[in-house]
């Protein structure tokens, strides 16, 4: 068993929420000491939005390597969108 599979429930939906919730905030978090807040967080939200594309159609619809889902994209950017999100409108209030 892995320790993902340990951590996070075996809900594949939620495991794409978490896992690419995670990734962002392990970039954003440095970036944020060395550059500027906003660079930062939309870095870290392209980042998410690359990788999360490229697992659904790269791994999983050319290797062939899981089932390619929009569903799955979209519960993977959902989280740093939101926050991203929170983040822009607590600058402009």
């Amino acid at each position: 068993m892995s320790f993902v599979n340990v951590i996070i429930p075996a809900i594949d939906k939620l495991k794409h929420f978490y896992l690419w919730t995670v990734l962002y905030f392990a970039i954003a978090l440095p970036l944020i000491v060395f550059i500027e807040d906003c660079i930062a967080v939309c870095i870290s939200l392209g980042v998410v939005v690359f990788t999360a594309a490229y697992k659904e159609v790269v791994i999983d619809g050319l290797q062939g390597k899981g089932k390619k889902e929009l569903l799955d994209f979209s519960f993977s950017i959902l989280a740093p969108l939101l926050f991203t999100a929170l983040y822009f409108l607590s600058i402009f209030t």
